[in-house]
């Protein structure tokens, strides 16, 4: 798992613009969520969910970063669509959206900063069947205080 998932994110680091960097970070963080889902059939708010166990130390921080993850996803902010259904389902460019690459730039470093404390611990779980880290989460869930 950890193979696949070194190499989706290779092909992130690697995409020649910012639109495809974001998209392939989009499918990043699908299979660090869940590597044997269907692709097309991934619920986002369960992918926020399990990545954000992975990323916080308690409920409240839980309760914030999910709400930094509303920008990524397709519900986003005061209303206005998320990042990944205005790319993905609308074919906006990341390029067009954002003003400048500085912009750009800390959008990555936080996704990045995402992509590696999850990968991290996976690589911790590496060798366990994928129910082990479904009980992990579920566990992390209860410690949270999280239903």
């Amino acid at each position: 798992m950890v193979k696949q998932v070194l190499r989706v994110y290779r092909g992130a680091l690697e995409a020649s613009d910012w639109t495809t960097k974001f998209i392939q970070c989009v499918r990043l963080f699908e299979v660090l969520s869940d590597p044997f889902q269907i692709e097309g059939s991934k619920e986002w708010k369960k992918v926020r969910s399990n990545l954000s166990l992975h990323l916080v130390e308690n409920k409240t921080e839980y309760l914030q970063i999910g709400e930094q993850f509303k920008l990524l996803e397709n519900i986003g902010v005061a209303g206005e669509r998320g990042l990944r259904e205005r790319v993905i389902h609308h074919g906006e460019l990341l390029e067009n959206i954002y003003d400048s690459t500085d912009d750009l730039g800390k959008l990555f470093k936080q996704i990045d900063k995402y992509v590696k404390k999850v990968l991290f611990d996976l690589m911790g779980l590496e060798g366990q069947f994928w129910q082990q880290v479904i009980d992990w989460r579920s566990r992390r869930m209860s410690e949270l205080g999280i239903s």
